[in-house]
């Protein structure tokens, strides 16, 4: 039976996590009323390096405790720990799962004196443990782990009952942290890209159609957006497309696997003001599409060509590409079939390590 102050701490403990911007963020919000809420006198989080079923630990944020020994708790003693154990047997049964150190030893007596007690917990004045992860149907976010000295009493029913509380609501909050983070590290290498490659900017839209990143001030920097709102953005671009062009774009928020590549170019359009584009498929159900500045394009570095090692016919390619033609163009400007050319892009490639015509001309740049 929870009491008043209990439900109340929960109640707050959970609003506080749904408001951080960063992993940081939130252990610095909820460790320490955690510490109080379980009459704890230490507690921890850690991270999960893998996302998928199956614990693995990586960062650890620590309260009252050295975290020179959460380094060597992961490093050296994990594995000994009896609650870990039973954590990682039951782990697939539930989303959320919380084991104490009552339910994970056979007898106290082997406990105390084990070496993982001795020589790791009773230096730090650890005697119950209560850890308990984080997770939802897909993910694995973490798990916390709290802790009692030697003259309190063990963790009971309670506790666990806090500790899946809570956890339902971690869930939820990291899972929207962990998006958050990811559309923020997504416009970052989106934005170095595009100042990388002196293009106009981008966006990513995603399977509902919907522009997920902008860069900014883009509408004001091509004539053919001012004033159009984010909403009839993607829906006019689309319009501008030509059937084939379009129907890639469908295909490819469709996540259908039928497409022949990755990349596919626009000509510019002078009707619709637009510039010329060069639209990515990066993940099945999203795309991204760069708005290229054609003054800069054919602006590529003869240093970087020779640096790379590059034939004079694979310079000749990657001149054509910078000017915005496309394959076919290419190969009949150069008099060469389609297979020749695949050939000398495949070859381009492996020489700078990049993988499509936007990455190339963005390593190419002076």
């Amino acid at each position: 039976m929870l009491e008043a102050r209990d439900i109340e701490l929960i109640s707050s403990i959970s609003g506080m996590s749904g408001e951080c911007q960063s992993i940081t963020e939130f252990v610095d919000a909820v460790l320490v009323p955690m510490t109080d809420l379980f009459k704890s006198n230490s507690s921890l989080f850690y991270t999960n390096s893998n996302q998928t079923p199956g614990l693995s630990l990586q960062d650890c944020f620590a309260n009252n405790l050295d975290t020179l020994y959460c380094d060597i708790y992961q490093s050296n003693y994990h594995q000994q720990d009896p609650c870990y154990a039973l954590l990682g047997q039951s782990s697939h049964e539930s989303k959320c799962v919380s084991v104490s150190t009552d339910q994970a030893i056979d007898r106290e007596h082997h406990y105390i004196n084990s070496a993982y007690y001795e020589d790791f917990l009773q230096p730090q004045n650890i005697h119950q443990s209560l850890i308990f992860t984080i997770a939802d149907r897909k993910n694995y976010y973490g798990l916390f782990g709290l802790h009692r000295p030697l003259h309190k009493d063990a963790y009971e029913q309670s506790d666990h009952l806090k500790a899946k509380l809570l956890a339902s609501h971690f869930s939820t909050s990291l899972k929207a942290l962990q998006a958050s983070m990811a559309r923020n590290d997504e416009q970052l290498a989106l934005t170095a890209m595009m100042v990388r490659s002196s293009m106009l900017g981008f966006i990513t839209v995603n399977t509902q159609g919907i522009i997920t990143a902008k860069s900014a001030d883009l509408t004001n920097k091509i004539q053919g957006l001012v004033a159009i709102p984010d909403h009839q953005l993607w829906p006019m671009l689309l319009d501008s497309f030509t059937p084939e062009i379009r129907q890639f774009c469908i295909n490819a928020l469709k996540g259908h696997t039928l497409q022949v590549t990755d990349s596919i170019e626009v000509p510019s359009c002078a009707e619709k003001q637009l510039p010329a584009l060069f639209i990515s498929v990066p993940e099945t159900g999203k795309l991204t599409v760069f708005f290229l500045n054609e003054g800069a394009r054919n602006n590529i570095s003869q240093g970087k060509l020779k640096h790379f090692n590059l034939t004079r016919r694979q310079q000749d390619v990657i001149h054509l590409i910078s000017e915005g033609l496309t394959n076919t163009q290419i190969a009949n400007k150069m008099g060469v079939s389609p297979k020749t050319l695949e050939s000398h892009l495949t070859a381009i490639y492996r020489k700078t390590a990049c993988h499509n015509k936007t990455g190339l001309l963005s390593a190419l740049r002076p």
